[in-house]
């Protein structure tokens, strides 16, 4: 259950959102996937529609050394952070990819990893890999 400190930290105009907006105020897109769904006269599964979110995050932060492990992380590896309140936790379970929309780059989002404020996610840290 959330509290105030909840609210404060994590909630629509909450200490993160604002931080991640308005300092790191990087613009971007993040592309996610629908589920699919089986076509039982095709006895085939069916790809879900593409669709994407813009938003914005923190700018491009890289891994420390004692992170990068060649397996989970990549020396060319880099990471965002976004605010829990711009995307729900079904959205973040379904992402495939961020463009940073200054350099129209795009990353393959990797992992994802939720920040928690008491019981509410107040940013997730996406890792991205080029």
């Amino acid at each position: 259950m959330a509290n105030l400190f909840d609210d404060i930290f994590a909630g629509e105009n909450g200490i993160a959102k604002v931080l991640t907006d308005e300092l790191g105020g990087v613009a971007g897109v993040l592309t996610f996937s629908t589920p699919g769904t089986y076509d039982p006269e095709t006895d085939e599964q069916v790809a879900g529609d593409m669709d994407t979110i813009s938003l914005y995050s923190s700018p491009l932060l890289q891994y420390g050394i004692n992170e990068i492990d060649e397996t989970n992380i990549k020396k060319d590896d880099c990471y965002i952070l976004v605010s829990g309140y711009d995307v729900t936790e079904t959205i973040v379970n379904q992402l495939v990819s961020y463009t940073q929309t200054s350099t129209g780059e795009t990353f393959t989002i990797v992992s994802h990893k939720p920040i928690y404020s008491g019981d509410s996610i107040a940013e997730y840290k996406l890792q991205l890999r080029r």
